[in-house]
């Protein structure tokens, strides 16, 4: 049964009830007044509840809107009493995602679900704040919701629920490792041509501001940043043309699709896709990333604003394959725009994939492979591939 569970009388009602009958029938005031007042008493609190609970004012946010693995942020609960009436005893419950912890919060045993829990005393027309520590621990899109609301009437008695489906969230964005400890050059995984063409800057278009540097000309200076940050500042122009890379994120760790993999291979893969797309952004190469999951697709672009949307996109990214690798490269291959340069990551190499991989070699396409397997490989060609190990490297948030 689908529907909510009918709810049966307290004791209490249905004395007060026979009270309030047998005074009518046989005409005794002493039961009609017991009566009356007992229904006024056991009605009042839950009305005085419901009326708490209409004029209560609930907002939860957290300090910033992005982060990375490790970092610390703020979370503030916000509570409003806009009514005259004082609210006796408030408790919330709010859901917590496992992409974090909330410091002093103890963490949920086994699969369950976490909450964090509030117990409220408001006053008329008073607002309370709590601020919390919130860690984030790993990857995702962390969520501060659902909520649920109780409100208690006077001396304990009388209640109302209320449950809020909005909720509050913080994108939390993937490792990236230096390239040393990956052990990768970019201008060799994507061709010796690639750095060459964006070696010439266009001094009419400015792409934003950095810190001045020993050797920039004194014309580039930023005077107003310069006066803001209260060190030199200079200008960064776009370059006069640049390289389109599009990276093809392959979340499968086996040959079955629709299946959850391995997700330390996963990850892995992921965070390789990060470093690599954050060097070449910087080194102003328009970067796309595209994953067989059906969400994670985000066209090549350049700029300050593509590094956001490139990493939000791999944090929200499942650890789900809905293509099989082999179906979504020839996919890519249908959708890529000329020019641009395919990067495969992949934590798996089969028959089957190096078949449709080289379909782009017929075609004259250029396709760049990076395995991440943590397990060496008999189909891993060193002269065309690159083998990306996991190990012990340095964040640089």
């Amino acid at each position: 049964m689908n529907g909510r569970k009918m709810k049966l009388p307290k004791l209490s009602t249905i004395l007060i009830a026979i009270s309030l009958i047998l005074g009518l029938i046989l005409r005794t005031p002493a039961l009609i007044i017991t009566g009356c007042g007992g229904f006024v008493l056991e009605s009042f609190p839950r009305l005085y509840a419901k009326w708490g609970r209409q004029a209560l004012h609930h907002r939860a946010y957290f300090s910033q809107s992005y982060a990375w693995p490790g970092d610390s942020v703020k979370l503030t609960v916000e509570l409003e009493n806009r009514s005259f009436l004082p609210i006796s005893l408030l408790q919330l419950w709010h859901d917590v995602s496992h992409h974090t912890q909330v410091v002093g919060v103890p963490p949920a045993v086994g699969g369950a679900l976490r909450q964090l829990e509030h117990a409220f005393r408001l006053g008329m027309w008073q607002r309370v704040r709590r601020r919390y520590t919130v860690v984030c621990e790993r990857r995702g899109v962390a969520k501060l919701g659902p909520t649920e609301i109780k409100v208690t009437g006077p001396l304990g008695y009388g209640s109302a629920y209320s449950k809020r489906t909005d909720e509050t969230e913080i994108t939390i964005y993937p490792r990236v490792h230096a390239l040393d400890a990956l052990r990768v050059v970019p201008s060799t995984l994507l061709g010796p041509t690639t750095l060459q063409s964006f070696i010439h800057e266009d001094p009419l278009r400015i792409r934003g501001v950095r810190e001045y540097r020993p050797g920039d000309p004194l014309n580039r200076i930023n005077w107003k940043a310069t006066a803001r940050a209260a060190r030199h500042m200079v200008h960064v122009h776009e370059p006069s043309a640049s390289r389109e890379v599009l990276f093809l994120l392959n979340l499968s760790s086996s040959d079955v699709v629709w299946f959850r993999q391995d997700a330390r291979e996963t990850e892995w893969a992921i965070e390789v896709v990060a470093s690599l797309g954050m060097s070449l952004l910087d080194g102003a190469c328009s970067v796309g990333v595209l994953a067989n999951d059906y969400i994670t697709d985000v066209p090549s672009s350049a700029g300050p604003e593509q590094m956001h949307s490139f990493l939000a996109a791999l944090a929200g990214t499942t650890q789900f394959a809905m293509v099989r690798p082999s179906t979504f490269l020839v996919n890519a291959l249908e959708r890529r725009h000329f020019g641009t340069t395919l990067v495969l990551v992949t934590p798996m190499l089969t028959e089957e994939l190096l078949s449709a991989v080289q379909l782009f070699t017929l075609r004259r396409v250029p396709l760049r492979v990076v395995y991440t397997g943590s397990t060496p490989s008999a189909l891993f060609d060193d002269t065309s591939m690159v083998w990306v190990q996991k190990e012990e490297s340095e964040i640089v948030p």
